[in-house]
Order: C-alpha cells, then sequence, then structure tokens
C-alpha cells in the first residue's frame, strides 16, 4: 500500500510539471489557441463560457449567440450538491463554423449582465461525435438532479444511435458534473490550460500499447496508477488525510470525482485529528465552510472543539446550515450568540449528543428552546457555564435523557436544579464536580429527585458542605459508580453508609480524602477497611491517602475481584500490602503506584511470579515511576506483565507535600561548607558545627541575649 501512496505522490508531480510546461507553450491569441487543438479531435462545436453572472440562465445564452448560429444546446453548470450556480457554462453550435466565429471574437466583444465573457474551446472529449456518414450524436449538459433547469436538445436520436452515445457519453458527463472553473482554459487574453487526456484516447493508448508490446516504452515521470479503476483509487485515497484529500481533487477531473465520492460516505468528522496540535494550520472559518461543503449533508457526527482555532459567532450558524443530519455534536470552547442557538434548534430533531463545554453566551432561554427542539437528546454537557440558572433542564422533559453534566456551573439555583432533575425520569448518569454554591440540602434534594441514579460525581471543593452532607447517599441502592475525589465531606462515617446501602457499587474514587489534618474530617483506615464489604467493588482510586497502611490494603484486595487499583502518592505503603494485591487478585489489569516511595523491586518481582500462574492471560499494567523499583536489563520478561516507569503522581495533592515558597527544604539548611547560622550569639558571626560540639564553646554562649 506504501508503494500505491508514492505512485500517487509521483503522478502528482508529473501532472504538475505538465501543467507547467504546458503553460509555457500557450498564446495569448486566438489562432494559436486555435491551432494548438489536436486534428485528430472532433469538430469544435460547444465552447466554454467563464466569468458568468450568478443571475445568468441558459435562456440567456442561447439569446446571446443565437446571431452567431444555430445553437443546439446551452447549460449554465451547477454545484454538485448545493446546486449553486458556478459562474461557468458550455453552448453547442450546430455547425462548427459557428463556433469558430465565437472563438476569433476580441475580448471584450462578449458581454452580458456587465460582464465581460471568456470563451474556449470545450474539452474534446465534450464535442458532439460526429459519425463517418456525417450523423452527428448531441450530448445534453443537463443534470437529472437539478430540477427547475433541465432541458433537451433540439435533435433527437434513435434508439440505437441513443444506445451506443450513452456508453460513449457516461464518463464525460460525470466529469464535468463536479467542474471548477479553475480547472477550464479560457482565451481572449486569459491564461488557457491545455487539455488532459480522456479516458476514450487512455484506451486507445493502452490498446496501441498492448499491439506494439515489444516497441512499447513508458515514458519517464509517468505513473501507471491512472490505470486503476475508481475503486481502487478510492482504496488508496483512503489512506491519505483529510487535508491531503482536497488538495489532490485539482489533479485531474477523475480523481475530483473520486474524491467527492469519497466525501459523500464520510459520516464522522473530528477536527482535533485533521489539525493535530502539532500542526501550523488553525482551524478557521472558510476551513471549515470547505470541508461542511463537500460531507456537511451526510455527517452524523461532528467535533468542532479543536484547539486553537480562529472560529468566529457565526460557527452555529454555518453549521446549522449545511449539517441537517447531525446525532453528534461537540462545540466545546467556541463562542455561542443567542442567534446561533436558534439556528441550533433548527438541526435538533435527530440530536442524541450535544456537548457545550465552556461555551460562552449560553443562556437559559436559549438553550431550553434548543432542548425543546432535540426530542431525542440522550447526553448534554454544560459544563464551565456561570451564566445556567438551571431553568433550561427544563426543555428536557420530554427527551430520553441518559447523562447530563453540569461541572463548574457555580450559578445554579437549588430551586430550578432539583425541578429540572424531576422531570428527568430516564436519567441515571449525573455530574456535579466542583459546583461550590452547592449546600447539604441541595444534595440531599438532588438525590431524592433521581433516586435510580447508577453514576454519580460529586468531586472537588464544596465549601458549604458538612460531614453529614452525603449520608443521603444510602437512598441511593442502584448506585454503580461513584467519584468523591478530593471531597471534603467523605470520611468513615461515609463509607460505612455507603458500604451498607450501596452493594452494586463497581467503581468508587476517593483519592485525596484522607489527609494529615488534625482539624477536619477525614478517613482512616477504618475507612478503607470498610470497602472490602463490598462484593462489586472491581476499579478503586485510592491516591493521595495519609492514612492508608498495609493492613487496610491487604482487607481490600481479600476479595480478589479488583481489576483495576490507583494507589499514587500514598507514603505508608510498602511492599507487603502491594505484593499482597498482585498475588491475590488474579484479574487485575492495571496497578498505578506510582509515587509510592518505599515500594521495590520486590514488588514487580511478586508480580511476574503470580502472572506466570494465571490461567486467564490478563495482561497487567505496573506503573512504577517516583518508587524505588529499577528494571535492571536481566530482568525476566513476560508478554503479560509490562512495568510502566511513568510517575503519574501529582506532587502538590501527596499528603506530605511542603511547598518550598513558605517552608526551606532541607538542602537550604546550611552550606556546602559545613557551617550553620547560630542564634545564640550576640554577633552575627557564624559557628561551625566542630565549634558547637565543643563544650567550651557551647557554654560561651550567652543563651540568655
Amino acid at each position: 500500500m506504501d508503494v500505491a501512496i508514492d505512485e500517487v505522490a509521483q503522478f502528482v508531480r508529473y501532472k504538475i510539471s505538465k501543467w507547467k510546461m504546458d503553460a509555457e507553450d500557450d498564446d495569448d491569441s486566438n489562432n494559436s489557441v486555435l491551432s494548438s487543438i489536436n486534428s485528430e479531435s472532433p469538430p469544435i462545436r460547444k465552447i466554454f463560457l467563464g466569468n458568468l453572472s450568478n443571475r445568468t440562465s441558459y435562456h440567456d445564452l442561447r439569446h446571446l449567440f443565437s446571431p452567431y448560429g444555430t445553437v443546439v444546446d446551452a447549460h449554465v453548470s451547477r454545484g454538485r450538491f448545493t446546486h449553486a450556480k458556478k459562474r461557468f457554462g458550455f453552448v453547442t453550435f450546430k455547425h462548427p463554423e459557428d463556433a469558430a466565429s465565437v472563438l476569433e471574437l476580441k475580448p471584450g466583444e462578449l458581454r452580458l449582465h456587465l460582464r465581460n465573457l471568456c470563451v474556449a474551446p470545450a474539452y474534446s472529449w465534450h464535442q458532439p461525435v460526429e459519425l463517418p456518414d456525417g450523423t452527428v450524436l448531441w450530448r445534453s449538459d443537463s443534470r437529472g438532479g437539478s430540477k427547475g433547469h433541465q432541458h433537451r436538445p433540439v435533435l433527437q436520436l434513435s434508439p440505437s444511435k441513443a444506445q451506443s452515445h450513452n456508453k460513449e457519453s457516461t464518463y464525460s458527463e460525470s466529469e464535468y458534473a463536479a467542474g471548477d472553473d479553475r480547472e477550464i482554459g479560457v482565451v481572449g487574453g486569459h491564461s488557457f490550460a491545455s487539455q488532459t487526456s480522456s479516458s476514450i484516447r487512455r484506451k486507445q493508448k493502452q490498446e496501441e500499447e498492448t499491439e506494439n508490446d515489444e516497441e512499447r516504452g513508458v515514458e519517464e515521470g509517468e505513473c501507471k496508477i491512472d490505470i486503476l479503476n475508481n475503486d481502487c483509487l478510492m482504496h488508496i485515497f483512503s489512506f491519505l488525510t483529510k487535508r491531503v484529500r482536497i488538495k489532490i481533487e485539482r489533479v485531474c477531473k477523475r480523481w475530483q470525482m473520486v474524491c467527492l465520492d469519497m466525501w459523500v460516505c464520510q459520516k464522522h468528522l473530528d477536527f482535533s485529528l485533521v489539525f493535530p496540535l502539532t500542526s501550523a494550520t488553525v482551524l478557521n472559518m472558510p476551513i471549515l465552510r470547505s470541508f461542511l461543503k463537500r460531507c456537511g449533508r451526510n455527517l452524523q457526527s461532528l467535533d468542532v472543539s479543536h484547539k486553537p482555532h480562529n472560529l468566529n459567532t457565526s460557527v452555529l450558524q454555518t453549521v446549522a446550515a449545511m449539517c441537517k443530519n447531525l446525532r453528534y455534536l461537540n462545540l466545546a470552547g467556541l463562542p455561542v450568540t443567542p442567534a446561533g442557538l436558534r439556528s441550533l434548534s433548527t438541526i435538533g430533531h435527530e440530536l442524541i449528543v450535544l456537548n457545550l463545554d465552556g461555551c460562552s453566551g449560553v443562556f437559559d432561554k436559549e438553550l431550553q428552546n434548543v432542548f425543546i427542539h432535540s426530542p431525542h437528546l440522550e447526553s448534554v454537557t454544560l459544563s464551565n457555564n456561570c451564566a445556567l440558572r438551571g431553568k433550561c433542564l427544563y426543555g428536557l422533559a420530554h427527551a430520553p435523557l441518559k447523562e447530563l453534566v453540569l461541572d463548574k456551573c457555580n450559578n445554579l439555583r437549588s430551586r430550578n436544579l432539583v425541578r429540572g432533575l424531576r422531570l428527568l425520569k430516564g436519567l441515571n448518569r449525573l455530574s456535579l464536580n466542583y459546583c461550590m454554591n452547592l449546600t447539604s440540602s441541595d444534595v440531599a434534594g438532588v438525590i431524592r429527585a433521581l433516586p435510580k441514579l447508577h453514576s454519580l460525581s460529586v468531586a472537588g471543593y464544596f465549601p458549604l458542605f458538612t460531614s453529614a452532607t452525603l449520608i443521603s447517599l444510602d437512598e441511593l441502592p442502584d448506585l454503580m459508580s461513584l467519584n468523591l475525589q478530593l471531597n471534603p465531606a467523605v470520611d468513615d462515617h461515609i463509607l460505612d453508609v455507603i458500604t451498607r446501602s450501596c452493594h452494586r457499587i463497581e467503581e468508587l474514587n476517593i483519592a485525596g480524602c484522607s489527609s494529615n489534618s488534625w482539624d477536619t474530617v477525614t478517613v482512616t483506615e477504618v475507612g478503607f477497611r470498610c470497602l472490602a464489604a463490598l462484593p462489586n467493588l472491581v476499579n478503586l482510586v485510592i491516591s493521595y491517602s495519609a492514612k492508608l497502611f498495609d493492613a487496610a490494603l491487604e482487607a481490600i484486595a481479600s476479595r480478589g475481584k479488583l481489576q483495576k487499583l490507583v494507589c499514587r502518592g500514598c507514603p505508608k505503603i510498602t511492599d507487603a500490602g502491594c505484593i499482597r494485591v498482585v498475588t491475590s487478585c488474579n484479574e487485575l489489569e492495571h496497578f498505578d503506584f506510582s509515587g509510592c516511595d518505599i515500594v521495590s523491586n520486590a514488588t514487580v518481582q511478586a508480580a511476574l511470579d503470580s502472572v506466570k500462574l494465571r490461567t486467564n492471560n490478563i495482561k497487567l499494567t505496573l506503573i512504577v515511576g517516583g518508587t524505588m523499583v529499577y528494571m535492571p536489563d536481566t530482568f525476566e520478561k513476560n508478554p503479560i506483565l509490562e512495568v510502566d516507569s511513568s510517575n503519574l503522581c501529582v506532587s502538590h495533592l501527596r499528603p506530605d507535600f511542603v511547598d518550598d515558597i513558605y517552608f526551606l527544604s532541607s538542602e537550604d539548611d546550611g552550606d556546602d561548607d559545613g557551617t550553620v547560622y547560630c542564634f545564640g550569639c550576640n554577633s552575627s558571626s557564624v559557628c561551625s558545627i566542630h565549634d558547637l560540639q565543643d563544650p567550651e564553646a557551647f557554654n560561651s554562649v550567652d543563651w540568655d541575649n
């Protein structure tokens, strides 16, 4: 496949060099243009017209060119998907002399709707075919998809001729159906691109090469990828990035058609993959429009949360105008206006997932209107928005909403929040992280409004919480996932309530809930031991716990059902507790003890011995950064054991963290010369350590002063 892609690049370079050579050979006069036409080509009856006005119709073209001869057909090209006029067209004359008289006109003689028209011969494969008996097979430029603009040619064909005509004209009609005016040559003072090889000529050339195999030679720089069919080209182009696929549309008409067919099949578009962080190109409105013009009509999933970007407030109007069938829409971090939200409501009939995380300008009234017109919403994210009061939730009453994320929405009103949640009968996942205005009564009201919650996240700092705030968790018997990371209201009593009432919990996060502070409630070893009573617990996060000891860790691992355990930055954990975890939990897949200073190679060796006895072939990954573990070259390798030396521990979250800004570290207590400053001396002299150890020198210090 790499060879095929290299051939694509080689063919592109060949085409570009061919264009340059053709451009150097072109002359500015009409006579040189007409003389450059191959004598073997059919007579010129069809001419190309450029620089047309948007209001120009084929009736206007017929009226303009009728004085020069009998006009058989007139056509104004339109876009393949939008049906918008492309400002170029074609006119077909009955006699070649009439077309030649038009091509001989000087620049500026042809004007229509205040514009100087550019004329040029159409490509040879677009010209009507003249049979040896003098019969002409006329071709129509009308498209079946353009309603109201179809017209028939003046002359009709017999059934036998029409059948042969259809076989010959299929490719040519598809070629200019997606044509672009920048690929068409013009005369009369303008540039004229030389004609490229048509499919008929390529077939003739292949036949000649087959007959003269002994004398056949491949021209230097020519690429044989051109003989592949469209399916093969489409498969090769699928390995190219979307940005490159847009660029190669300029190579030839056939490549343009193949690329456009690929865009029609595009269902998902994520700009974070199109423009990676290492890319120098920034997503802006013209780039967004160029992508959506090609695939917007068929898109079902669109992610425009790429950062950095230069998108303005019209992004929602653009998306609403070009993407009518979206089901997943991610607009995180984009500027939003009330007018944009009103446009969004017009395409909400099929929306299932909507992400407005960090979108400035989102207000309850407009957002409620969007929710009312989106009856199929199942997931909504409204994080990092301080303008919301909660009334927008009323618009979700008739939607089958399953997930709601309201992280860092610090202006939510408890009355609006509780009333809105009561209307969401099917909601089973709720996130209220860092909503610092929540009180104990708010949490109790939310839990009573949603007794069938499966997932609840109340992580972060809540200054209005008390030790009794989370006692109402005993009213959630169906809870399966609970996130209480860094929550100051978590203590041993709360963990006891959870273990007695929430038996279905599978995922639990209480990282940072155990500290060394003596004046605040915290989780101790008693609370950690309570977690051993949870029968279905498989994923546990207990990082940055000051009072987590080996005995509690052994009790948690005694059931042997853990699949993921994260205990970063726990200074009291040793090899004894970690060894018990890796030997007792045969289904353990991920064990992160990075930042646990006392853990050594003994844990890694025990894990190696344990995976050798596994019969389920489950791979175990150990994160050992920031510990005493080191991996020698002689360490035995095992395919189902991976040792990662990354240190994922966050230093300022550790319970033993000391900030050097306010407290000097041990390295700053003295100088390298072994001297310290003595505060017992009257003078500011520096005393040596050896002098302080001398009794006579020590007694000579006046400690009273």
